[in-house]
């Protein structure tokens, strides 16, 4: 054999080895990005509550966020952010001896770009906004 058959059979193999990695490389990439969903929590209270909010993906149940606050009258609090996944939001509010006020919960999607957690002395409600809000 000469060196340039040696040579173009050498790029030869090597161009196909590359397409065979370059097309896993792509796997990753592919979908939607899922952007955080910010949390804020506003008390319209007249008086000092405990919040206790969690997340479970739906499908799994496996535990996606968890997060205790301690909120007094008219205080508003931002949170750390939710992961942009298909997941249920449960918010426990809790008065001074830790025991339930209320308790709600909500589906949030990839979809879903805020939740805001408004207390009350009659319990809490949660308010989502979406992409497919119109």
């Amino acid at each position: 054999m000469n060196r340039r058959t040696v040579l173009r059979s050498a790029g030869t193999l090597t161009a196909v080895g590359l397409a065979g990695c370059l097309g896993n490389l792509q796997n990753p990439f592919e979908g939607s990005v899922r952007s955080p969903i910010p949390i804020e929590i506003t008390s319209e209270a007249d008086r000092y509550y405990n919040v206790h909010i969690e997340a479970y993906e739906r499908g799994s149940d496996r535990k996606t966020y968890e997060k205790s606050v301690a909120m007094t009258p008219g205080q508003t609090a931002s949170l750390q952010r939710l992961d942009g996944i298909d997941q249920l939001l449960r918010v426990v509010q809790l008065d001074d001896d830790y025991e339930e006020v209320a308790v709600e919960e909500v589906a949030v999607t990839a979809n879903t770009q805020y939740v805001t957690v408004v207390l009350s002395d009659d319990g809490v409600e949660i308010q989502r906004g979406s992409a497919d809000a119109s």
